[in-house]
């Protein structure tokens, strides 16, 4: 797995996505074979979806537009089982790893969006966010 920094798009062994992909073209794709209507909220749809062994991820569009893609690591290769604080700050640890690996250093902010790892001690979740822009002011002309 890994991120094009020049413009959004995540590669993972199952297939790539990225700002431009709508949701028809990901429903038709490779990645949306087994993927799930998690969040079903018009304008706003969310699937669940395994782009790759060990790893588990969300898409969230807005119409059909990508606005969001969070993905989370797992030993298992289940994220059903019962969570908790040690083992969700465990995965924060392996996911801000992975992006200083992938990145460098942080802030992670681009032309095309945002990516960051995060912990949220509501829902005991932890996952690495990329977050897509919509303003043209912020995307690159070059290509």
């Amino acid at each position: 797995m890994r991120i094009n920094t020049g413009n959004g798009a995540m590669t993972f062994s199952g297939g790539s996505m990225g700002p431009t992909l709508t949701r028809d073209d990901f429903l038709a794709g490779s990645l949306a074979t087994e993927a799930k209507a998690a969040v079903v909220n018009e304008p706003w749809m969310t699937f669940e979806f395994w782009p790759e062994p060990m790893v588990a991820a969300s898409a969230v569009f807005k119409d059909s537009t990508l606005v969001e893609l969070r993905f989370m690591m797992t030993e298992t290769g289940d994220h059903e089982r019962p969570w908790n604080e040690q083992d969700e700050i465990r995965r924060k640890s392996i996911h801000d790893e992975w992006l200083t690996a992938q990145l460098g250093g942080g802030p992670h902010d681009f032309p095309w969006g945002s990516i960051e790892s995060d912990f949220d001690p509501r829902s005991l979740c932890s996952q690495i966010i990329v977050r897509y822009v919509r303003d043209p002011s912020r995307e690159r002309t070059d290509g």
